[in-house]
């Protein structure tokens, strides 16, 4: 026990830097698009609180650097609780730390556009907030805003704005995964990324989940035909076990990033083929 506590805190204390790497072409990619929103908003604005409140949802919204949900770190929490159901490792196992930021940052974006809308229905860069706004719901997690992607764009088009109401058209039909379905589905581990286009990535897991099951009930199987358990198949169905612990807690997290970066993916495509768009 004292070695994978030990373990435990080497991976905490060798965990990757929280910070944004200067190279992540991600990052600065979102930080340009954001200058050139900065730009428009500053025409545009009718007041200075209406552009401060629409920049305030954009960096939000451009808020995107190469995620990577899983390290040692986490893999080592996530062993260390299951093995020790210890409540402090639990609790750190059950977060994805820094991810989260990235994961959660739509919601942000969407609540903050939703609120420049209340307060600026008539504004010019209303019909802007309701092309973020689509866009932000389809990558977002909380379930509790007033409506969804789709009723989004389709108020868009009704506002018949020369540039961004075609563009909703299209938009509207554009394919899209959802985070909470992605989630769902991983109750077979590898599913969520399956459905997210990540066919090897589910596979393997799927693969390391029925592994790591056999080896569970397996030692089990055979004790109970052979009426004998014996400290060293309960050792090996344990371990199993285990196995099968982490496999379906980094299946989840993961399946939510697959989601997120399929709908990016699917944004940037979509904006390559429409170089007018915002």
């Amino acid at each position: 026990m004292f070695r994978l506590l030990a373990a435990a805190g080497l991976f905490c204390a060798c965990a990757s830097s929280p910070l944004i790497r200067s190279d992540d072409a991600e990052f600065h990619a979102a930080q340009e698009r954001l200058a050139a929103t900065e730009e428009r908003v500053q025409r545009q604005a009718a007041s200075p609180a209406e552009a401060a409140l629409f920049l305030q949802a954009e960096s939000f919204y451009r808020y995107r650097w190469t995620l990577q949900l899983h390290d040692g770190r986490a893999y080592a929490l996530q062993t260390a609780a299951a093995v020790l159901d210890f409540g402090p490792f639990s609790a750190l196992a059950s977060g994805n730390g820094i991810g989260d930021l990235r994961l959660q940052a739509y919601d942000g974006a969407a609540q903050l556009f939703e609120a420049h809308l209340a307060r600026f229905p008539q504004s010019a860069l209303a019909p802007l907030a309701l092309w973020r706004l689509g866009w932000a719901y389809r990558a977002g997690q909380t379930e509790a805003f007033p409506r969804g992607s789709d009723a989004v764009f389709t108020e868009l088009i009704r506002r018949d704005d020369p540039l961004l109401s075609p563009l909703a058209a299209e938009a509207r039909a554009a394919p899209w995964k959802s985070q909470d379905t992605a989630v769902a589905l991983s109750v077979l581990p590898g599913l969520g990324q399956i459905y997210a286009g990540e066919t090897l990535n589910g596979v393997v897991r799927m693969v390391l989940a029925a592994g790591f099951t056999a080896l569970m009930v397996a030692p089990l199987a055979i004790a109970a035909r052979q009426g004998s358990l014996g400290w060293q198949r309960l050792a090996v169905s344990t371990a199993g076990f285990i196995g099968l612990q982490v496999v379906y807690t980094t299946a989840y997290q993961d399946a939510q990033r697959a989601a997120l970066e399929y709908d990016e993916r699917e944004e940037a495509a979509f904006l390559a083929a429409h170089p007018s768009a915002p």
